[in-house]
């Protein structure tokens, strides 16, 4: 789907901000399973007892916090950092208006 067209239907059942914001994060998703794909073979080569198999067992469930989740949320707070500078240089926020929505459904409608 067009980025434009997916965040001009968002905004038809909910408000500017609220659209960006779930337009972002619907975007995000296949960035995060590819860290997280990085994030799990590099702990196997490690040693972590990551495997399907052995993460049924629950005394291994720390491992899969400590090893998995952990840094996938460090990535995912430094990534939200980014975007945010990213939206701020854009101009998004600095107005009470949608200046990032209006500008660019404008040009594109």
């Amino acid at each position: 789907t067009d980025s434009m067209r997916l965040l001009k239907s968002l905004r038809r059942i909910c408000s500017a901000r609220f659209a960006f914001v779930l337009f972002c994060s619907l975007r995000f998703i296949p960035f995060f399973v590819r860290e997280f794909t990085e994030i799990i073979m590099a702990q196997r080569l490690r040693g972590a007892p990551l495997s399907p198999k052995k993460l049924l067992n629950p005394l291994n469930w720390k491992y899969a916090l400590d090893c998995l989740f952990l840094p996938l949320i460090v990535r995912a707070l430094r990534t939200a950092d980014e975007v945010s500078l990213s939206a701020e240089a854009r101009g998004m926020g600095s107005k009470a208006e949608d200046t990032f929505a209006r500008e660019y459904l404008v040009i594109e409608g």
